[in-house]
């Protein structure tokens, strides 16, 4: 009998979110902290260190009050996962999405923004995880380097690519691109 090379040959195997659900319900991430669900491989992430824990809870808190303050059915939220079938559930550290009280993951159709606070993963929040979110079509992205002071945004998801991008000082007023009126002070973020 021929097999298809596939069964035949030696194949990385990717976990689906349903499968990286089950494991971490039976508590087999435990040991491990921060895991995430990229292109269906685990991966352990480092332990936060308190300027990007800062870094993370002081947007968090700025982007849920400039929020409250457009009357907006957005939330800001820290550490959410986020379900983008059916092999990646990455965990970004803020999200700007509507919530809710049913039992799910965020899905790209809650989204408004994600953000990563990258200090010493601006290599992958800027490769990765771009291309990642790009492919899921969320539409808008923002990555805070830590070591330069600045956000780069990426906003208008297509095939080829985001299609508008720009790099912002964190030394003044922060807009989002897809959400006008929803600005932040980036002073003392950092």
């Amino acid at each position: 009998m021929n097999m298809p090379p596939s069964l035949t040959e030696p194949h990385r195997l990717k976990l689906r979110i349903e499968d990286f659900t089950l494991l971490d319900h039976a508590g087999v991430f435990d040991a491990y902290g921060k895991v995430e669900l990229i292109d269906g491989v685990i991966e352990v992430m480092n332990a936060e260190f308190r300027r990007h824990n800062r870094i993370k809870n002081y947007l968090t808190r700025r982007l849920q009050r400039a929020l409250e303050d457009i009357g907006s059915r957005y939330e800001a939220f820290s550490e959410s996962s986020l379900a983008l079938p059916s092999h990646d559930l990455p965990q970004p550290d803020v999200i700007v999405a509507r919530g809710g009280s049913d039992d799910r993951y965020y899905e790209v159709r809650d989204l408004a923004i994600v953000v990563e606070v990258a200090d010493s993963t601006v290599a992958r929040d800027l490769g990765v995880k771009c291309a990642l979110y790009l492919a899921h079509g969320v539409p808008e992205y923002w990555v805070v380097a830590v070591a330069s002071g600045e956000v780069h945004q990426f906003w208008d998801p297509g095939v080829d690519g985001f299609a508008a991008r720009r790099m912002v000082p964190l030394e003044g007023e922060l807009t989002s691109a897809t959400m006008p009126a929803l600005a932040i002070d980036g002073r003392g973020l950092l």
